[in-house]
């Protein structure tokens, strides 16, 4: 992680892009009662994220097939406050409308104030050099 799924193998059968899945992380953080942030940038496919069991953040429609969901692309930063020793990530992918499944990049976690600031600066850079 983070890669398309395309070419692994599952139950000795190589998979391609399309399909479903979750991913599960749990975090160790210190110090308690911080605010963080999730920094996700680039998966064109439908997601959801839930931390410590509670909903997140929902990216088009995940599904089951074509037909029950729909791909999205928005990059985003997520706030989120953590008052206990771990944070239990959870996220729900579907893909079946792009030739890449999965999450193609990493999600950035940091403080919040921090990714704020790395993302203000990006914006800069780009509006310099598209000027």
């Amino acid at each position: 992680m983070p890669g398309a799924w395309n070419g692994h193998k599952v139950n000795r059968a190589t998979i391609s892009g399309d399909g479903f899945g979750t991913y599960q992380l749990r975090i160790l953080v210190k110090p308690l009662n911080k605010h963080f942030a999730l920094k996700i940038l680039d998966m064109a496919t439908a997601y959801q994220i839930y931390v410590n069991g509670s909903w997140l953040h929902t990216v088009g429609i995940p599904g089951k097939s074509a037909e029950t969901s729909t791909p999205y692309l928005y990059p985003t930063i997520l706030s989120l406050h953590v008052n206990s020793g771990h944070m239990d990530v959870v996220v729900h992918v579907s893909n079946f409308h792009h030739r890449l499944g999965g999450m193609w990049e990493s999600i950035k976690l940091g403080d919040i104030d921090d990714i704020r600031v790395q993302q203000e600066k990006t914006h800069w850079v780009n509006f310099f050099l598209l000027g």
